[in-house]
């Protein structure tokens, strides 16, 4: 796991000899606290479209059956990476259905070859949503890529380090942050910024580049999702 020991306050530093800013006032620490945040955040997004595994938690669980057939995400949920659901011992897959489909149990259509038809989750607003409305008991475990974590913008956080903020930033990927924030600095200036506004597109494809191959002994593959799927014709917990 990549341990960039870059510091907040060293970031700031950074900014500022971007933007050739050096000892002006023109520009206010805390501004720049603010879009090093936000560059954090798009930098979050790239990781997580480049390799959504770089990111995953899995501590929330739910006891099912629910009331009400839902839960309540974890606090700092962003998106679902998938549901695994155990019971007697066994896990399976749990797989999504849409909005459209939230009824899909509500008929004969639910019934295939005399047995109730799978689980089902969905995740709507600030809630995962299971479907039908009684399903087996088990335990339903959701893994979720959390949301992006921001620094204080008030100087409080400038000694932490970025590894401790966010995992996945590896040395040197930290200079998208600095020139997205340096870009902003001089937008505000009213400078040019095309230069590196061209070198933030080039850290963005070095990074989407090497992000994607976290493994790189082994290339990626088709995946069997129906493999451990909790729904499997031969499998039914519904009995």
């Amino acid at each position: 796991m990549p341990t960039n020991a870059t510091t907040f306050g060293a970031l700031i530093t950074q900014v500022k000899q971007r933007a050739d800013m050096e000892g002006s006032d023109f520009v206010s620490n805390e501004e720049i606290r603010t879009w090093l945040n936000s560059a954090l955040a798009e930098l979050h997004d790239i990781m997580i479209l480049a390799f959504e595994d770089h990111y995953v938690n899995s501590d929330q669980t739910y006891t099912l059956p629910l009331a009400g057939g839902q839960g309540t995400l974890p606090a700092t949920f962003y998106k679902s990476l998938g549901v695994d659901f155990e019971s007697g011992g066994i896990t399976y897959t749990v797989r999504p259905y849409s909005f459209q489909e939230r009824n899909m149990y509500n008929s004969n259509a639910g019934i295939v070859a005399g047995n109730i038809a799978t689980l089902r989750y969905h995740i709507q607003d600030s809630v995962i949503k299971f479907i039908p409305s009684d399903p087996p008991a088990g335990t339903a475990t959701l893994h979720y890529v959390p949301e992006c974590q921001q620094f204080a913008t008030n100087g409080d956080d400038d000694a932490v380090t970025v590894n401790s903020k966010n995992k996945s930033v590896a040395t040197g990927y930290q200079e998208y942050l600095v020139v997205a924030a340096a870009i902003k600095c001089l937008m505000k200036e009213e400078s040019d910024v095309r230069m590196l506004l061209a070198e933030k597109v080039d850290i963005q494809r070095r990074i989407e580049g090497s992000a994607s191959k976290k493994d790189i002994g082994h290339p990626h593959k088709i995946v069997d999702v129906n493999a451990g799927a909790h729904g499997d014709s031969r499998i039914n917990l519904f009995n």
